[in-house]
């Protein structure tokens, strides 16, 4: 009795024995490698959505500011830097756009400030009103998909 075997055991049968076992090595090996791959995968990382928006003080846009979204809860920072219309958009690293889901607390200062220290620049005094950086922040929620966030701020301090 006969049977109809496979394609890739016809052409196996036809190989010598050390390409055979060569080449069930190879597959084997394949299996294992897209297994680990897996296994290396971005479960260790929070769940990112895209962030982007604009910038304004008393309804003018603010160009070349840093924005930072810190997470209320701990984890990584996302920064942006305004262009010249005062558009932001948001990097949680170098390979991925956005910021972490959830509570953030949002500060805006000017580039090469650092945006929680309690010392600020003059030009980031007199471009950026000092309530939006340092000790004081803004709160934004980060949600699944896309999120425009526009952060409008004001000279007078939001609690006068």
């Amino acid at each position: 009795m006969t049977t109809k075997s496979s394609g890739l055991s016809a052409i196996l049968r036809g190989l010598p024995f050390v390409w055979r076992r060569a080449s069930t090595m190879a597959g084997i090996c394949g299996v294992v490698f897209a297994a680990a791959l897996q296994g290396c995968g971005s479960s260790s990382e929070p769940e990112v959505a895209s962030v982007a928006g604009t910038v304004t003080v008393d309804g003018t846009p603010l160009s070349d500011a840093m924005v930072t979204f810190s997470p209320v809860s701990g984890g990584r920072e996302s920064y942006g830097v305004t262009d010249q219309n005062g558009r932001y958009l948001l990097r949680y690293n170098s390979r991925t756009k956005g910021a972490e889901l959830g509570e953030h607390e949002v500060r805006i200062c000017a580039p090469g400030v650092e945006p929680k220290g309690k010392r600020h620049a003059q030009e980031n005094q007199a471009r950026i009103p000092p309530h939006y950086s340092g000790e004081h922040f803004l709160r934004h929620t980060v949600e699944r998909g896309v999120n425009e966030i526009p952060l409008i701020l004001t000279r007078t301090p939001p609690n006068e």
